[in-house]
């Protein structure tokens, strides 16, 4: 919060100022009027200025606003317009407004219905405009042409514009209210044991096949070293050979069995599994059975 602090020299100079505003506002109004005395459209002017002030200070927006574009007019003189054009701005953005809606009893918008405000009628069927109204509070009806009335007083405030008001018929009596719809039926899924199957042989083949083919790359490395390079090995090295050629035929079998894992687990999966891709259902649950695991739950 910002504070302000008031000197007694800034305070009478105010104090001059306004006064002498006050006193040249008072010349003005006073030349005025003795100007508007023999003519019609001065004394129009001058009435319209001392009814928008007036109504400007009683709350009555909607005639202030009249009022200023009355005596915002070119035939007025410059001071007067000057001022009354002023007043009009500030006035336009404080003037409320509501947007009525009414509800029948089956919760649909009703539009062919007469909107009632303080007992006047101000709309003949409710479009969804904005209706602009004085601050204070109002009697708002919505008069139906085929039920009750629906009536709500509602209190609007300085510059609140376009505020929803929702009138809403009250239900028969015996009827009820619509029901939820039931939750839907959680999917069961069986998972047909042929993709556990795939699932292991391909997890240790690919195990398998990393390993023997590590331990083959290591006994090939020994066999060129043995042999210098030299594509002639001494029979020493045949060993050598002989490991290091089982362990690669070892790595290939085992990568050849991960691969046929994988595809008799996708076949379990997809193809001999039931209701895996039926639809989706709630919270994940698991139940093993003789022959079978059952999931439950949202794929």
């Amino acid at each position: 919060m910002n504070m302000v602090t008031w000197s007694p020299s800034r305070l009478a100079s105010d104090l001059a100022r306004g006064l002498s505003v006050g006193v040249v506002l008072s010349i003005s109004a006073t030349s005025f009027a003795q100007d508007a005395d023999g003519d019609d459209g001065k004394a129009a002017c001058l009435a319209a200025f001392q009814a928008t002030q007036a109504a400007r200070d009683a709350g009555q927006l909607l005639r202030a606003r009249e009022q200023a574009l009355a005596c915002s007019q070119e035939q007025c003189p410059e001071v007067v317009t000057s001022k009354c054009k002023t007043w009009l701005r500030e006035i336009s953005t404080q003037i409320p407004s509501l947007v009525v809606r009414a509800v029948d009893e089956a919760g649909h918008d009703l539009s062919e219905a007469t909107l009632i405000v303080d007992g006047t009628e101000v709309k003949s069927r409710l479009d969804g405009l904005p209706v602009e109204l004085d601050p204070g509070e109002h009697r708002v009806v919505v008069q139906r042409a085929d039920g009750p009335a629906l009536e709500e007083r509602v209190v609007v405030t300085l510059g609140e514009q376009a505020r929803p008001i929702v009138l809403r018929a009250p239900r028969a009596a015996g009827s009820l209210a619509p029901q939820p719809a039931p939750p839907p039926t959680p999917a069961e899924v069986s998972i047909h044991p042929l993709t556990w199957v795939g699932v292991a042989l391909a997890g240790a083949g690919l195990v398998a096949g990393a390993i023997t083919g590590g331990l083959s790359l290591a006994k090939t490395a020994e066999l060129e070293e043995a042999c210098g390079g030299d594509k002639h090995c001494p029979p020493s090295a045949e060993p050598l050979h002989d490991r290091a050629t089982l362990l690669s035929h070892v790595s290939t079998a085992s990568f050849a069995a991960a691969g046929v894992g994988a595809a008799l687990g996708a076949i379990g999966l997809f193809v001999l599994s039931d209701g895996l891709f039926d639809g989706p259902s709630d919270g994940p649950s698991v139940a093993i059975g003789p022959g079978s695991v059952v999931l439950r739950g949202r794929f």
